[in-house]
């Protein structure tokens, strides 16, 4: 590897978590006035993201978000109390069941898309059709670097949609 290429990498190895936490601070700011308007905290968001692609039961969920089944049991107890979810549970015992968004849940859901692809749209602006093809190639062989197995599945790819 060339000097000028083992410089960049140190660089990148600096710089990288920075951006990633740069762009997730932005996107939780853009989405407070939605997540407030409903009395959500920002770790909902992940709730409401997984829920809109259809429905998932608690383990699911768990899996998915990489969360453990007590935490996803109060976070869906919260959204259920607000409206947002709900169960196809045929009495309070059963133990298998799917959670899904209300029709209320996904309006939310898709008021945060919109919000989350005006924020990729100001992020990418001024970047080439070629540079945004380079991103997704790069991001792509990371991702395989993370998760060769494809373990974490497909709701981590992309922003969620």
């Amino acid at each position: 590897m060339a000097e000028g290429e083992d410089a960049a990498r140190v660089r990148w190895c600096a710089s990288a978590p920075v951006f990633a936490r740069t762009i997730a601070k932005d996107l939780q700011r853009r989405c407070q006035r939605i997540l407030e308007e409903h009395g959500l905290a920002k770790m909902h968001m992940a709730f409401i993201f997984t829920l809109s692609s259809g429905g998932a039961t608690l383990g699911d969920l768990s899996g998915r978000l990489d969360v453990d089944k007590a935490h996803v049991t109060r976070a869906v107890a919260f959204l259920a109390e607000r409206g947002l979810a709900r169960d196809d549970r045929e009495s309070e015992k059963s133990r298998n069941y799917k959670v899904f968004l209300t029709a209320k849940g996904e309006a939310v859901a898709t008021d945060l898309k919109r919000v989350m692809s005006d924020a990729f749209a100001d992020y990418m602006r001024g970047v080439s059709d070629e540079e945004i093809r380079v991103l997704m190639s790069v991001q792509g062989r990371i991702r395989s670097n993370i998760d060769p197995d494809g373990k974490l599945g497909d709701e981590h790819r992309g922003c969620g949609f």
